[in-house]
């Protein structure tokens, strides 16, 4: 993923992130080849985004250009999946009080870990966290895509997969990812507000 489809989903990332709260945590995974932690699990007021992960922007070609992830290689899909799982399992109890992971990709896996194995490791956070919630986010056409939406389609309670078609749908997708984040901000306000009445 590169050119205007990474600088669309930095913008759109950038959107997510500004629906947080500031004692929010988020940490942000790239993976290629390999899987690496660019943003380890930090709050939002403690994070001076995106000058901390500027080792792995390019900055944008010519004046008022916009922003994208140094992004190349292969597709170490679902092991970045399965680390993005561990991070929530190990992350202490405030961080996580409702998890949400968020996954992008443009492309079928090329990795030898099992698609299997992974959507296990899910279901068995889900089986111990009931507020847990997975947005999957495809761009284009793959084998992945069905996958994806495959697992969604058997998890509809907490797996949701939004599909862009290319350059200027991904922003869209975002949109509902925030969605279902906004869903969950609503879902703790109400159930704030009955504990107290």
């Amino acid at each position: 993923m590169s050119g205007a489809k990474s600088a669309e989903m930095f913008a759109a990332l950038c959107r997510v992130l500004n629906e947080l709260h500031p004692d929010d945590c988020f940490s942000i995974i790239l993976f290629n080849g390999g899987v690496t932690e660019i943003m380890p699990l930090s709050t939002k007021r403690h994070v001076d985004f995106p000058n901390c992960i500027s080792q792995y922007m390019l900055l944008p070609r010519s004046p008022g250009g916009k922003l994208e992830f140094r992004c190349f290689g292969c597709t170490a899909l679902w092991c970045s999946v399965l680390e993005g799982v561990k991070k929530l399992k190990c992350s202490p109890k405030r961080a996580t009080n409702y998890p949400h992971l968020v996954v992008l990709t443009d492309g079928d896996d090329t990795t030898s870990f099992p698609r299997e194995a992974v959507e296990q490791h899910l279901s068995d956070f889900y089986s111990t966290n009931k507020k847990l919630k997975v947005s999957y986010v495809s761009v284009d056409n793959g084998q992945f895509v069905n996958e994806m939406k495959g697992f969604a389609d058997r998890n509809p309670k907490w797996v949701s997969h939004f599909n862009a078609r290319g350059v200027g749908d991904i922003q869209e997708c975002f949109n509902q990812v925030t969605r279902v984040i906004h869903g969950v901000i609503k879902l703790e306000i109400d159930i704030s507000r009955s504990s107290a009445q």
